[in-house]
């Protein structure tokens, strides 16, 4: 996918190559090893209509090991392959993510998703819907590429799909784009990845900087911890938010950052107590 935005290629290339990506690129290989693992296994023992059964077992082995190699050479092939568009349609190997969402996100505990600032949502995929969904939230952003929207859930709403696998982030561009879309729908926003932690958190982090309610992208993470703690921002991602970032203040998206060391202005409500300090003082001053 050619991306028109500052530092496209870089960051594609970061995020290929990154550690993440091979931890990434591990675990999809585990995973298609154990599946093939089984299928020899059942091919061997005779269990079961066999050319059937290792039929059904042969598609999870190719799509994990695919994804495997996409997560070492180009993640955005990856996406692309699986499906997800902005249209919506489902991804060729959500039901695998599908199986690991249901079982083990809730033992974690955590809520289904956070209000992180006035009108934004931080969540995960909802998996049981409505009640994994803020009432009467008009807008959804959907940043999985692995995971298929949800009929109900987009149904009647505004609906915003910027696709990237676990643990990267959509190119610059793409990025860029979406954030001066929803920063300008009326109306809360849900803004949800795969577990509600790394992806929504960064794009949810823009439009609170684009909103004026955070100074920077990163100032706007450590405001999320505090109402959910297990947000996390990997390094990949972290660097190509801080271009994201740059590359809007420079378009004058974003207002530029005070210089290190001003004072920021008071705000009037401030102001109009410091007046009346100094017209208290002066008085007493003069007694």
């Amino acid at each position: 996918m050619a991306d028109s935005g500052p530092g496209g290629k870089q960051f594609a290339r970061a995020r290929a190559w990154g550690c993440l990506s091979r931890r990434q690129a591990f675990v999809m290989a585990a995973v298609g090893s154990v599946y093939l693992v089984a299928m020899v296994l059942v091919l061997a023992l005779g269990a079961g209509p066999q050319p059937e059964v290792a039929l059904v077992m042969l598609w999870p082995v190719l799509a994990h090991f695919a994804l495997a190699a996409f997560y070492v050479f180009d993640v955005d092939v990856a996406t692309r392959w699986l499906g997800k568009v902005p249209t919506a349609s489902a991804g060729a190997v959500w039901a695998f993510w599908l199986a690991r969402h249901l079982v083990s996100l809730p033992l974690v505990g955590e809520r289904p998703y956070d209000a992180v600032a006035e009108g934004i949502y931080v969540g995960r995929w909802p998996i049981r819907f409505p009640s994994e969904f803020p009432a009467h939230c008009p807008n959804v952003v959907d940043l999985t590429a692995e995971l298929p929207a949800r009929a109900d859930v987009i149904r009647g709403r505004r609906y915003a799909c910027v696709p990237a696998l676990d643990c990267t982030m959509p190119l610059p561009g793409a990025l860029i784009a979406a954030a001066a879309t929803v920063g300008g729908w009326p109306g809360g926003v849900y803004v949800h990845c795969a577990n509600g932690h790394g992806r929504s958190a960064c794009f949810a982090a823009l439009l609170m900087v684009l909103r004026g309610e955070s100074a920077t992208w990163r100032a706007a993470v450590e405001q999320m911890k505090t109402v959910r703690p297990l947000v996390s921002v990997h390094g990949t991602q972290a660097a190509l938010m801080d271009d994201v970032e740059a590359s809007m203040r420079a378009a004058g998206m974003l207002p530029p950052l005070a210089a290190e060391g001003a004072v920021p202005a008071a705000s009037p409500a401030v102001a109009a107590v410091e007046m009346a300090e100094r017209e208290r003082d002066a008085g007493a001053g003069s007694d």
